[in-house]
């Protein structure tokens, strides 16, 4: 079994689906957002979906349209090498951030900034859109 895995997904209304995963970069994200005080949860969403059953580790949670807006923001004012200042995989490791072997061998923080400059891009398309997301670690 390959570990979880983070994934976001955006449902157009009146469109197509567009979906966007973190892969194993979910936790690393998730931490390091937490660590500078990010507005809000854009790993594991603000709120759960009342009713639904679980979806991998949990049910989906959401953000609402105007939560999609403001973390495209705050996603869009907070450059890479803030999300890591001062950060070391040795860190990572010393926290239990999934997956941690990754961060016990001190591989770079570049896989993690790579998933953040992805994950900014999509919470603009979407924030653009007016769009909502379900959130969801499989």
């Amino acid at each position: 079994m390959g570990g979880a895995r983070g994934a976001v997904a955006v449902t157009a209304w009146g469109g197509a689906a567009r979906c966007h995963s973190t892969d194993k970069a979910w936790h690393a994200l998730s931490f390091l957002l937490d660590r500078i005080g990010f507005p809000v949860d854009a790993v594991h969403g603000d709120a759960a979906v009342p009713g639904a059953s679980p979806w991998g580790y949990g049910p989906p949670r959401h953000l609402a349209p105007d939560r999609v807006a403001a973390a495209a923001e705050a996603l869009a004012a907070t450059p890479p090498d803030v999300l890591v200042d001062g950060v070391t995989a040795r860190d990572l490791a010393a926290e239990d951030v999934y997956p941690a072997a990754v961060w016990q061998r001190g591989e770079p923080l570049e896989w993690v900034v790579d998933h953040y400059r992805e994950l900014e891009r999509f919470f603009r398309g979407a924030a653009r859109e007016g769009d909502g997301m379900l959130v969801w670690i499989e």
